[in-house]
Parts: structure tokens; sequence; C-alpha cells
């Protein structure tokens, strides 16, 4: 949809269709480079995250968490309390 627009005191025909064109591909494009890191840090290769995986995330970062703070934060990310952090999840997080 086309709408028009005042901006510093000159209209500007704005096309809502573009817009949502141009936010789609940056969605696409951040989804992506995540699932990028996601499978770098999914060293099995299963499709989800352990808590041995996120630990081994977290001190390859320099972050010296203990096992209660892993757990905690693994906690939070697996929405849906099923003992691995799937793709969505951890996109979320």
């Amino acid at each position: 949809e086309k709408g028009l627009n005042f901006q510093d005191g000159i209209m500007v025909v704005i096309d809502d269709e573009q817009s949502e064109t141009e936010e789609e591909e940056r969605d696409h494009f951040r989804r992506r480079e995540v699932k990028k890191l996601f499978d770098l840090v999914d060293k099995d290769g299963s499709g989800y995250i352990d808590r041995k995986e996120l630990e081994t995330l977290m001190k390859s970062l320099n972050q010296n968490f203990s096992r209660q703070q892993i757990s905690e934060g693994f906690a939070r990310v697996d929405a849906d309390l099923s003992g691995r952090i799937e793709f969505g999840e951890f996109y979320d997080w």
C-alpha cells in the first residue's frame, strides 16, 4: 500500500510493500546468520543444543559462569522445557 508522509517539510510517497520486502529480507538474513551460529554451537549436529554444548559456548567466550548459572540460563532459553534448545528458542533468545 502506498501512502504519503511529510518528512522535513517535503511530501514523500511511501511504498509500504517495498518496506515490507526490505524488512523480510533483513529478517531472512538475520535468521540465516543466527542459524550459522546455532550450527557451530550444535557440535554433534543433533539439531539442538544441550547443556554441555551451551557450557562449551560460554567457555569459548571466556565467560566463567558456574554450572548453576549455566543451568539457570539454559532453563530461560529452553522455553518448552524439553531439556534442549531448538533453533527457534535459540533465535528468539
